[in-house]
């Protein structure tokens, strides 16, 4: 009788040995699958094919104002984070001044922004100096809206 109580208790220990060992693989595959089930990182989403930015320039001057010389900085990190296949710079100006200076301006603008690109990584840059062709504010006299750099990052 004192065998069959031992050899009982023996392997109920035996047994919660076994389903101890079972618990602890189970949760270990618990935690596995939880790392399955949980969400991925998600990736960096590019700028889309054509999203603009703007920055804007000082009047009379090829030089953008200071709180656009902050956005140029960022968007020159995006450019060599996303190296966009094509960055296309549109520049105009205000009304003030004939269309022929402000053509002129509008050419200075262009090349400040492209060099700023290409040194940011941009392999292809093309540019437009539309001047005082297309106002956002259509007044006469100096208007800040007007004076802007239109940046696009392009698929193509």
């Amino acid at each position: 009788m004192k065998q069959i109580l031992i050899l009982a208790c023996a392997l109920a220990v035996g047994a919660l040995g076994a389903c101890a060992s079972m618990e602890s693989s189970s949760g270990k595959s618990d935690t596995m699958a939880k790392k399955a089930d949980a969400p991925k990182k998600k990736k960096k989403k590019k700028p889309a094919s054509g999203s603009p930015f703007t920055v804007y320039f000082k009047q009379n001057s090829s030089e953008l104002t200071e709180k656009s010389q902050g956005s140029m900085f960022d968007i020159m990190q995006k450019v060599r984070s996303y190296k966009p296949k094509v960055v296309h710079v549109v520049t105009h100006t205000d009304l003030t001044g004939s269309p022929a200076a402000n053509k002129k301006m509008s050419e200075k603008r262009a090349a400040n922004l492209a060099g700023k690109m290409k040194g940011a990584g941009a392999k292809t840059i093309t540019t437009e100096a539309l001047g005082d062709t297309q106002p956002l504010v259509d007044m006469k006299g100096p208007s800040a809206a007007n004076r802007r750099g239109i940046i696009i990052f392009k698929k193509k």
